[in-house]
């Protein structure tokens, strides 16, 4: 998706990142298992070389797409970021193709 993908969204960014996800997915989230593993920080560096050697494989790629927040210091979890509505919601940052 292009940078312009999300911009201008506004109060669709919800819809416009569910959108995005299905189409990624195949399928809604809420249909498909959430996973989560915490690494420490000085493992940051290993866990990225193992995720550009698994992607450097023929046939792999990947699409990063940042969100900015409100929110500065606090988290913000998946379900918020399909939320999407109220004052606090993750606007849209940029896409990278």
């Amino acid at each position: 998706m292009e940078i312009g993908g999300f911009c201008g969204a506004g109060r669709d960014f919800g819809a416009a990142f569910l959108s995005s996800l299905i189409a990624h997915l195949g399928d809604g989230p809420t249909r498909l298992p959430t996973v989560t593993e915490c690494f420490p920080s000085h493992d940051h560096p290993n866990v990225q070389r193992a995720v550009d050697a698994y992607l450097a494989a023929d046939g792999r790629s990947a699409e990063l797409t940042g969100l900015s927040s409100d929110a500065q210091w606090a988290e913000v979890t998946f379900a918020q970021l399909l939320a999407a509505k109220g004052p606090r919601s993750p606007a849209p940052r940029s896409s990278a193709s």
